[in-house]
Parts: C-alpha cells; structure tokens; sequence
C-alpha cells in the first residue's frame, strides 16, 4: 500500500522531469538540477513562513524564559502566565513541523522518480522492465540502465537512449560500493561534501534567530552528513547526485530568504504587531467601561 501511494506521487514528478529531459536534449544531470531549483522556487513561501516561525519561536523564548525566572516558585501562575502570553502572540510552535510534513510527499516522489527513471521518466511497461531484469538478472531499474548495451535492438533499449545518464564521465546509473574504489565514489562524496556545507549555513543562521534550538540540534546536524554518506553508497549514482542538488539549492534559496527576509526585521514586526493588538485590547476594555458608565447615567 505505501509503495503505491510513492507511485502515485512519483507519476507527476517523473512526468515533469522527463519534459525537463526533452527540453534539455536528454541531459539527465542538468534537468535534475534545473527541477530541482524550480521546485525549491515553489516552496520558498514555505521557507519564509518557516523562518518566520522560527524567529517567533526565538522571541517567545525569552518571553517564556522570563516568566519561568519570575514565577520559579509558582507553577500554577507559570502556566497562566505561559498560556496567555501564547494566546497573546497567537504563535503556534508546531507550525515548522507542519511545514516539513508537507514538503515530505514531494521529496519521497523525486527520489522514487530519480530511483525508478524506466517506470517514471521513460513509460516503460512493467513487462518490458521485468523482461529486461530477467535477461540481465539485475533487480533495480538503474541496474538495467547501466547495463543496457547488452539489450542493443531491444524495445527497451530504443527507449533507454532518450536519456544520458553521464555527467562529466560518471555514469549516474552505477551504484557506489564501499568496497570497490571507483570514480562513481564521487557522487557520495559530493553528496556528503554538499550536506555538511548546507548544515553549517543552516545553523549559523539559526544561531542568529533561534540560538537555543541551534544548540540543541548540534548533534543531528553532525550525524546528518555522515548518514547521507551512508545512504548515497547504496543507492545508484543519481539519486545522490540528486541529494547534492537539493542540499546546494535549499542551502542558496535559505540565504536568499533569509537576506529579504531577515530575522531581527521578523521579530521587530512581531513585536509591533502585539504592540497593536495590546493597544486594541485596551481601547476596547476603556470603551466598555465608557458605555457601562453612560448605561448607569
């Protein structure tokens, strides 16, 4: 059941990416960079409402930190004094969470496209790719890519050729093996590389929003790139290629948002704005008084 709701987001995304293949004469690594950019376009709102939640989080922090120093003695009137300063600034601190969730089914759709390019980039039936598996005894759909010389004036070599996997002498279809040295060791390389430069950036502007939440992430953001490293030497080539991609472009897009958008700016106007809501809060409560006055004369 999971693999077929992956399925069914990969449709679209491989649908895209083999028109972005068409529009690049085949060019299998700068159509996964172009697509890759064009998506992470799309979801810089996202990004921007996720730094805005991020710097909230920020100044409700030290708001919270000093109601905790002045009620240290008082949990009751702690918990008052919390609830009403959220009520207050209307912050929910599940907002970044949320946004990761639905960025999520986007990332699972592109990895499985870039996995499975014979089913999502190139249409070919799930016969012709069994077929083409059994007469190389290979199991992935990279495999049979990276072997299909073997299968010349085949079906599925006629449609194999729409698409050059190579990028500046790498085959994107081989897979990395840890115990054989190659060139295509590159690629979890890269992707490793590309992974510890985007969490640097990440946390040195998380430090200038949210230091406390910086800190406490330290550890993941130091097992991250080693995971990735893992991950990439078991999967083909191309999909860590696609990993590289998406840590360099997330990491541009952030500095961008983060520029327009910059942190003391969001925290300024958030403060302005519970200014504003304090001071309607308070125009109201005279006013009531005013007609609760006139009422009694």
């Amino acid at each position: 059941m999971l693999q077929g709701i992956y399925d069914f987001f990969a449709k679209p995304i491989g649908w895209l990416l083999a028109q972005m293949c068409d529009i690049f004469g085949g060019n299998f690594a700068l159509s996964i960079f172009i697509f890759t950019l064009i998506m992470n376009v799309i979801f810089m709102p996202l990004n921007i409402k996720q730094q805005k939640s991020m710097a909230s989080q920020a100044r409700m922090k030290n708001k919270m930190d000093k109601i905790k120093e002045k009620y240290k003695d008082d949990k009751a009137a702690q918990q008052q004094a919390m609830g009403e300063l959220m009520q207050e600034s209307g912050s929910n601190p599940m907002s970044g969470c949320l946004l990761m969730f639905i960025r999520l089914p986007f990332f699972v759709a592109i990895y499985t496209a870039v996995q499975r390019p014979l089913t999502f980039l190139l249409g070919a039936s799930k016969e012709l790719i069994e077929a083409a598996q059994k007469t190389l005894s290979v199991k992935s759909e990279m495999a049979v890519l990276e072997n299909i010389e073997k299968l010349k004036g085949s079906e599925i070599f006629d449609l194999a050729t729409d698409i050059n996997f190579d990028f500046f002498g790498l085959n994107l279809t081989q897979q990395p093996v840890f115990s054989q040295p190659s060139l295509i060791w590159l690629i979890p390389l890269l992707s490793f590389a590309t992974s510890i430069l985007s969490t640097f950036v990440t946390t040195q502007m998380q430090k200038k929003t949210n230091p406390g939440a910086a800190q406490g992430a330290g550890c993941m953001y130091v097992i991250m790139p080693f995971f990735s490293l893992f991950i990439a030497f078991g999967v083909p080539g191309a999909v860590g290629f696609y990993w590289a991609c998406s840590n360099l472009v997330s990491m541009l897009i952030s500095i961008i948002t983060n520029k327009f958008n910059n942190p003391s700016r969001t925290i300024a106007q958030l403060e302005a704005k519970t200014v504003l809501k304090r001071m309607k809060y308070e125009e109201s409560k005279i006013a009531s008084a005013n007609l609760v006055e006139d009422t009694a004369e």
